[in-house]
């Protein structure tokens, strides 16, 4: 079965080497969040590596996180330089030809036990519903995105003073919820993907989108050295979407 895309999703993306583009790999790891995927065997779908953010033939969780990934070193480029899944080809290859319903699936660790990170401070927590559960999954289901209640308190409501009252016990205890994901950092409006303006520019690192027409502008050239650890990736309308890396400098630079 066929899953649904995340908001500003709407096509497959190619390696960053067919698209004449240059990035550098991000400081991510294997336990960052991504846009979700589709069945290894679909070929319509956007799927974008979760360790190095380029596109091309990933390999899919079929697990509640709903990453991709590069699957062997083969898949890791000059200009990717990704870590990938280390899997050898034959691995891959029975991955690959798996149809959804037939064969293994192809589940990653942080599924498996049960440990995703929360996608508002980066940690780890345990998502594991039947015993201390630390982190909580939007309940949309577009989404893979995990968050803690005291994070999830403090992007829906900035403004403490509007948050209901005892919001993160009511979230421990089983309340659903929409991340920001699901809508503009600046209108709070909801996408529409059928209106170019409306369409989201997506934060790979953070729970930060924006539309097109809300996107800000620059008026002038940045000149602020980075350190060498931190890499900005920064591409304005790759497709319909947008990468921010070292998005905790940027988005305080648009602030």
């Amino acid at each position: 079965m066929d899953r649904p895309r995340r908001p500003g999703s709407d096509r497959r993306y190619a390696p960053v080497a067919a698209r004449g583009g240059k990035r550098k790999r991000s400081s991510s790891s294997d336990l960052v969040s991504a846009p979700h995927c589709s069945s290894p065997s679909s070929s319509s779908w956007e799927d974008v590596c979760s360790i190095c953010d380029d596109g091309g033939d990933v390999l899919c969780c079929e697990g509640r996180c709903l990453r991709s990934f590069h699957a062997t070193e083969g898949q890791s480029t000059k200009l990717n330089r990704c870590k990938t899944l280390r899997l050898t080809e034959e691995q891959w290859k029975i991955f690959k030809n798996n149809d959804g319903k037939n064969g293994p699936k192809y589940i990653c660790k942080n599924c498996k036990y049960n440990q995703h990170q929360c996608f508002s401070c980066g940690l780890l927590g345990s998502s594991d519903l039947s015993s201390g559960v630390e982190v909580f999954q939007c309940e949309d289901q577009y989404c893979g995105h995990f968050y803690h209640a005291k994070c999830l308190a403090r992007l829906l409501y900035p403004d403490r003073s509007t948050q209901p009252l005892n919001f993160e016990q009511e979230i421990a205890r089983g309340l659903k919820f929409r991340c920001p994901v699901h809508k503009c950092h600046v209108c709070k409006g909801a996408e529409n993907k059928d209106d170019k303006k409306m369409q989201f520019a997506v934060c790979r690192r953070c729970p930060t989108v924006y539309h097109r027409k809300c996107l800000p502008r620059f008026g002038f050239t940045l000149e602020i050295p980075l350190p060498l650890s931190s890499i900005l990736l920064l591409t304005v309308y790759v497709e319909n979407m947008i990468f921010f890396s070292f998005c905790s400098w940027f988005h305080s630079t648009l602030q």
